[in-house]
């Protein structure tokens, strides 16, 4: 079960989409959502700077406007919470409960964002997060992708209309990778919610089907579930196209693929695939690494 989310929040268009998917995951499994602000930029600046970065940051313009920065950020971040949590009436508390509705709890963090969404998230069960290009909100791409591949765990990537309610028919982008096949394994607490799974693969007009599809299949089959192979062709679209449109009609509600790209010890980059995914979803993007 999914009993613990990570929700990072920046005070921006990006934290309604975030709450909204993890409530609608939450709602599942009675969860807890951690809401996380992260105030970092003065701060971060500071420690930069060196020997008493207090006094030296006070007489920065440019400190001054990022501290103004992140205490606007900070003041919409928890305006949005408490909205969210007035809205959807969720008990506020830190403290473990054995009530079956769910709670939130408010998370304020110093340091640099990134980081502290992948050392939190390492204590959860699963972070939800919403990715979009600059002006949307959220967490740029690669900011994400880093995420994704640091944090060790699953990543929900929220769509800019959060869903009301998650998992009840589900399509797993599959290729026959290690990525996919963790991922597989991670989304199982979501699989068992879904009335219908579809196990798409998606080829060249011209390439041979993947045989591993069927195998697929009847390893949820062998979990009780509810699963169909479903091979695709790319009919002159890209395949991540392809893919999100399959899906649409499909109707699914969440869709599960692997996150493929290299580590910030490297130049980091998702594969095209991945990020065509991730910025064209019009539903919750379930990966791990």
């Amino acid at each position: 079960m999914f009993k613990t989310i990570l929700v990072p929040v920046r005070g921006d268009d990006g934290d309604k989409p975030s709450l909204g998917t993890a409530l609608a995951v939450a709602s599942l499994f009675g969860g807890h959502i951690e809401v996380a602000h992260m105030q970092s930029r003065p701060r971060m600046l500071a420690t930069a700077i060196g020997a008493n970065p207090a006094q030296i940051i006070s007489g920065l313009p440019a400190a001054s406007a990022l501290r103004e920065y992140d205490e606007d950020s900070f003041r919409r971040a928890r305006q949005q919470y408490e909205k969210f949590c007035s809205a959807a009436k969720i008990r506020q508390t830190g403290t473990p409960h054995t009530r079956k509705a769910v709670s939130a709890a408010w998370v304020d963090q110093d340091g640099d964002t990134v980081e502290q969404v992948v050392r939190l998230g390492r204590r959860c069960d699963v972070v939800v997060l919403h990715a979009g290009l600059p002006g949307n909100g959220g967490f740029a791409p690669e900011e994400a992708g880093e995420i994704i591949l640091s944090r060790g765990g699953p990543v929900i990537l929220a769509p800019s209309r959060p869903p009301a309610k998650i998992a009840r028919k589900i399509a797993i982008a599959w290729k026959d990778t290690p990525e996919i096949s963790a991922t597989l394994s991670a989304a199982m607490p979501l699989l068992y919610q879904a009335a219908k799974i579809f196990v798409v693969s998606v080829s060249e007009q011209d390439a041979p089907a993947d045989p591993s599809v069927d195998d697929i299949v009847q390893r949820l089959r062998w979990h009780d579930l509810d699963a169909a192979a479903d091979r695709i062709k790319t009919r002159g679209s890209s395949p991540a196209v392809s893919l999100i449109k399959h899906v649409e009609k499909l109707g699914a509600d969440l869709l599960v693929m692997g996150a493929y790209g290299r580590n910030r010890m490297h130049e980091f980059v998702f594969g095209s695939f991945t990020n065509q995914v991730l910025l064209g979803a019009s539903v919750p993007v379930f990966l791990s690494h």
